[in-house]
C-alpha cells in the first residue's frame, strides 16, 4: 500500500513540474506581466523632466541587419536598423542616438535611456528625410536641437527641431 501512495506521490510531483515548465515556455500571463513591470521599471522617472539639447554634428552610424536563422519561415525576415550617434554641445555623461527601426520591429518607447545612453526611435522609413535635414543644417551652421521629454505616467517623446 506505501509502494502504491508513493508511485502516486512521484506522478503527481512529476505532472506539476511539467505543469509549471509549460507555463514558463509558453510566456505565461505571469513572466509576460514580470517583463511588463521590468521594462518599465528601468525607464521610469521620479519626476517629469524636459530637456533641450543642441546638436553640433554626427558622430557615427551604424547599418545593422538580423535574422533567426531557424530553418522556419522566420529565417525569410530580416530586421533592419540604423543607430546615428549625435555630438552635443551640452557637456552630458550619456551619449544620445537616434535609432531607425524596421517595419515589423516592436519597441516599448519612443525614447529610451540606460546608464549610458539616450536613444530616441524612428521608423526606417524617416531616415532618408531625417539624415538630409540633420546635414544640411549642421553644415549651415544652423540650429539643429534635439528635445527629449519623459513624464511620471510613462509618456515619452523625442522630437527634432530645425
Amino acid at each position: 500500500m506505501s509502494k502504491f501512495l508513493c508511485a502516486i506521490g512521484i506522478v503527481c510531483l512529476s505532472v506539476l513540474s511539467v505543469s509549471a515548465q509549460t507555463d514558463d515556455r509558453s510566456g505565461s500571463t505571469n513572466s509576460k506581466t514580470a517583463l511588463q513591470a521590468k521594462l518599465k521599471a528601468g525607464n521610469m522617472v521620479a519626476n517629469d523632466q524636459s530637456e533641450v539639447l543642441n546638436i553640433t554634428g554626427v558622430n557615427s552610424f551604424v547599418f545593422t541587419v538580423s535574422n533567426l536563422a531557424d530553418g522556419t519561415e522566420k529565417s525569410f525576415h530580416h530586421n533592419q536598423r540604423i543607430v546615428v550617434s549625435l555630438n552635443i554641445s551640452e557637456s552630458k555623461s550619456e551619449k544620445y542616438q537616434l535609432v531607425f527601426y524596421s517595419n515589423d520591429d516592436r519597441l516599448p518607447f519612443a525614447v529610451a535611456s540606460d546608464l549610458s545612453s539616450f536613444s530616441i526611435y524612428y521608423p526606417i522609413h524617416l531616415y532618408e528625410s531625417i539624415k538630409t535635414k540633420l546635414e544640411q543644417a549642421i553644415a549651415a551652421k544652423k540650429k539643429v536641437q534635439l528635445k527629449i521629454v519623459r513624464k511620471m505616467d510613462g509618456y515619452r517623446e523625442g522630437s527634432l527641431i530645425f
